[in-house]
């Protein structure tokens, strides 16, 4: 189970540590314990606000709080590409070297050129790394459902390669015929 934390949730949290938390529950005769994952977006979802823009630096340092203050398990470092600007892959730089324990999440597109820069943007995170990972319509080669599927499987097995922790998203899956 994830929960993610927003902006202005973050922002609420000060002081408030996350560490040690766990559900427990009743699934079977015996009592389980879960763990929640605190997954934060701030430093990218964040960012996407009417004239918010955080620099490298204060993004490294609320992400050093993040980690340290609130205790969040995986930090979403921003999203990282070919495109990305030399001011967003600062940024993810910055993040690894301010952070030690927490988990940082890139999101990329399923090029294989886009996967190695997200791979290159956490250089000295390689065991903390987490790839979220996006095909867009341009990634996938027509609307052959196998040719697509194997891209898919192609850009996952490249982000499997390189990262610990690998998610795809699935929206490549209703691209077409919409009426089905």
């Amino acid at each position: 189970m994830r929960l993610m934390l927003s902006l202005h949730a973050a922002s609420a949290l000060r002081g408030v540590s996350l560490r040690g938390v766990s559900l427990r529950g009743a699934t079977t005769r015996r009592a389980t314990t879960r763990r929640v994952e605190f997954f934060d977006t701030t430093l990218r979802d964040g960012e996407q606000g009417a004239r918010r823009t955080f620099t490298p630096r204060s993004k490294a340092s609320i992400a050093a709080r993040l980690e340290r203050e609130v205790g969040v398990d995986v930090i979403d470092a921003g999203m990282i590409g070919t495109q990305t600007s030399p001011h967003d892959l600062e940024g993810v730089r910055r993040i690894v070297r301010a952070t030690d324990r927490a988990r940082l999440n890139v999101l990329a597109y399923g090029a294989r050129r886009e996967i190695d820069a997200a791979a290159r943007a956490l250089r000295g995170a390689e065991d903390r790394g987490r790839l979220s990972l996006f095909l867009r319509p341009d990634d996938l080669r027509g609307a052959d459902a196998a040719a697509q599927t194997r891209d898919v499987r192609r850009a996952v097995a490249r982000a499997a390669d390189l990262f610990p922790e690998t998610q795809q998203a699935a929206t490549w899956i209703f691209r077409g015929d919409e009426s089905r």
